[in-house]
């Protein structure tokens, strides 16, 4: 089982670097240079000199993402559904925002401790 999440960890990281590498590199293209070298060549450079400065780091921003998607999880359903009825909130609209708290809690704890 560890080696099938270490390997599900490895395309997720794999995907979200060549989803962030090109949106980086086509707006470089359309901010800074125009060259396709240049931009290519500072998207290049910038994963790198993180790596070396912050070790784990791309981990830890992984991390971060996953603590607010499944912030958004938890409470949109809940918001789209009070807004659809437009009802008071309920325990569970309550309980729910309470575990949503918990989790970014817990998920910033991580990175303060």
């Amino acid at each position: 089982m560890e080696i099938f999440f270490k390997i599900l960890s490895l395309f997720a990281i794999i995907t979200s670097t060549i989803g962030i590498g090109l949106g980086l590199k086509k707006s470089i293209e359309e901010t800074i240079s125009q060259s396709r070298v240049v931009a290519s060549a500072i998207v290049c450079i910038i994963p790198i000199v993180l790596c070396i400065a912050i070790p784990n780091a791309f981990i830890n921003i992984l991390s971060f993402g996953g603590m607010i998607a499944t912030v958004f999880v938890i409470f949109i359903p809940y918001y789209l559904l009070k807004k659809k009825l437009k009802r008071q909130m309920d325990f569970g609209d309550k309980l729910c925002v309470l575990f949503g708290i918990l989790v970014i809690l817990i998920e910033l704890s991580k990175f303060v401790f």
